[in-house]
């Protein structure tokens, strides 16, 4: 498992999150501490999703903007952290 992946699961062994939140608290809060520079957050969670570790579910969709997605921590990969 890459750093990144880990840092994702830290992020949402808090709860499930929008990838948009994921983003910011891994820019405003963790970057500027340790030196991290994500271009995309989005390629890393497709691959996390396609292994089991986390889920994407369809959180709401407003008018003819593209649905957004909460990711959480499957059940079982949730036991084990």
């Amino acid at each position: 498992m890459i750093e990144n992946e880990l840092l994702f699961l830290g992020l949402l062994a808090a709860g499930p999150k929008h990838g948009y939140e994921i983003k910011l608290q891994l820019e405003e809060d963790l970057g500027p501490n340790i030196g991290l520079q994500i271009k995309s957050i989005y390629y890393p969670l497709q691959k996390m999703e396609s292994t089991g570790l986390i889920q994407k579910e369809v959180a709401s969709r407003e008018g003819r903007f593209p649905e957004k997605y909460v990711y959480r921590i499957t059940p079982q990969r949730k036991n084990k952290i």
